[in-house]
């Protein structure tokens, strides 16, 4: 699977737009500062027209706005439902696709050279996207399959198999956990949220009632200690 450098363009900038948020822990797009840090590695300039421009709490919010509903895109449950979402964004941003050259080179832009920044942005986010639901299908369109990762992604693997954001991080998190679930399972040890395997259910409840009850447990004519409950 490739994307030509517009559709890889977008692609990334929507993925990594809408990652910016990372769950519990800091948000790229917090303040001022990191919006123009996310702008800058992306080689997007604030203003078409004024490109040293400040970033006011009114774009920054309609970013910040603009980031969710890239989200919702990946959330919906069907090709169809997520074409109608990506047709609303594209309308919403009123993409007018032109040839532009400056840098010495012809460009697309999406949007007039006016529009606002939340607004240009959109239209290269939701264009890129819409081209890899066309060229390839929504299922290619994924959120990380790792249990404390919510990152979404675009799989450009030949078989369509990749499953986490990040394969070092994610995936290699993922493969060891699952290693050692079949160890502890192998081995006949529950982990923290599954049952007791079967003949280790009396020893459970034995040591719980140790805890409550003290060193000594007298269950009928029998009395328990710890070593009693570990030995059998």
């Amino acid at each position: 699977m490739e994307f030509d450098s517009y559709d890889n363009y977008g692609v990334q900038l929507a993925t990594e737009l809408v990652n910016s948020a990372h769950g519990d822990g800091p948000d790229e797009l917090a303040d001022a500062p990191g919006l123009r840090s996310f702008l800058a590695r992306h080689e997007f300039t604030l203003s078409m027209e004024s490109p040293d421009a400040e970033v006011t709490p009114r774009e920054l919010a309609a970013v910040r706005r603009l980031r969710q509903r890239l989200r919702a895109v990946f959330d919906q449950p069907d090709a169809e439902q997520a074409a109608a979402a990506l047709n609303g964004l594209l309308a919403e941003a009123g993409t007018l696709p032109q040839l532009t050259r400056h840098d010495g080179s012809w460009h697309f832009h999406y949007t007039a050279a006016g529009a606002p920044l939340a607004a240009r942005l959109l239209a290269e986010a939701a264009i890129g996207l819409a081209g890899v639901l066309r060229a390839d299908g929504y299922p290619r369109m994924l959120t990380c399959a790792a249990d404390d990762c919510a990152d979404v992604f675009v799989d450009a693997s030949r078989n369509s198999s990749r499953r986490f954001c990040n394969p070092a991080t994610c995936g290699n998190r993922a493969t060891t956990a699952a290693y050692r679930a079949r160890q502890r399972a192998a081995a006949g040890t529950p982990t923290s949220d599954e049952a007791p395997a079967q003949g280790t259910e009396d020893v459970w409840q034995r040591e719980r009632a140790l805890m409550r009850e003290g060193p000594h447990l007298r269950v009928g004519d029998v009395e328990w200690t710890r070593d009693d409950v570990h030995d059998r």
